[in-house]
């Protein structure tokens, strides 16, 4: 029994002397794993070096920078998209004003309204058509069938021409936001007369009953006044013009300064 264990301890010792490495193969081993090392550590740090430049810092800032333009370029083209296809979807069904809550927000669809008109007229000053031709935008106040009261662009009027006294009728448009300006200092705000822009918590202060948000745009316009065109001024062509412009500027900020930091790397 003494002999067996013995031969077991020798047995094992053997076997872990044989599986651990010999110094000399130690040796061996560690200046090659040293080379690898030192060498990865040459090629990071010369690397670095190459992207360490103003240069080719300033173009891959730009190329970031004319990318985000893309993008931006490109949603606004799916955005504008998104209008014109839900003033298209809005086309055909024609339904009465009142039956919105108070609070909805308008969504350009085709409304009517049997309506009386509610005190003057606001002129929306420096209003420009399509052709370029400056005018005002007649914004008459009507007061709906429900107590609501609702601003109705009754369309474009020229410098110099009176528009006709507005009439209580049966009214069809498209009910879009209502316009919103930015304005310098001297600007005319208010809820009456001649503006530049709308006043519209004062608008609605000035009336006993709840102000709709938003204007509804008629579809015909009584003589000389000229219909305000209710569709979206947009084309979302224009803007994936610009995002495909902005995508190769990008791109090709982005290859010279990869090829600049070659240059550097191969010096």
């Amino acid at each position: 029994m003494r002999k067996v264990n013995e031969c077991s301890r020798r047995l094992s010792s053997g076997l872990a002397r044989s599986s651990a490495p010999s110094p000399e193969a130690r040796d061996r081993t560690m200046p090659a794993n040293e080379s690898r090392i030192s060498s990865f550590m040459v090629v990071s740090r010369k690397a670095a070096w190459c992207f360490n430049s103003s240069t080719v810092l300033l173009m891959l800032l730009a190329a970031a920078l004319t990318l985000g333009l893309a993008d931006w370029q490109w949603r606004r083209g799916q955005w504008h998209r998104a209008q014109l296809r839900g003033f298209a979807s809005h086309a055909a069904a024609v339904y009465p004003l009142s039956r919105w809550p108070l609070n909805a927000e308008p969504d350009m669809s085709r409304v009517r309204l049997d309506a009386r008109p509610l005190g003057p007229a606001l002129l929306l000053e420096n209003s420009l058509l399509a052709d370029g031709r400056d005018g005002a935008r007649v914004l008459q106040p009507y007061r709906l069938e429900d107590g609501s009261v609702a601003l109705v662009d009754r369309g474009w009027l020229a410098p110099g021409v009176n528009a006709p006294p507005a009439v209580a009728a049966e009214l069809y448009g498209r009910w879009l936001a209502a316009p919103r300006r930015f304005t310098l200092p001297g600007a005319v705000v208010a809820a009456a007369g001649a503006v530049d822009a709308l006043d519209l918590a004062a608008l609605a202060r000035r009336w006993r009953w709840p102000l709709r948000a938003g204007v509804v745009v008629l579809e015909r316009a009584t003589p000389p006044l000229l219909p305000w065109p209710a569709q979206p001024e947009v084309d979302p062509r224009q803007n994936e013009g610009y995002a495909l412009q902005w995508l190769l500027m990008s791109l090709g900020l982005g290859g010279a300064a990869l090829r600049t930091a070659w240059k550097r790397y191969r010096s």
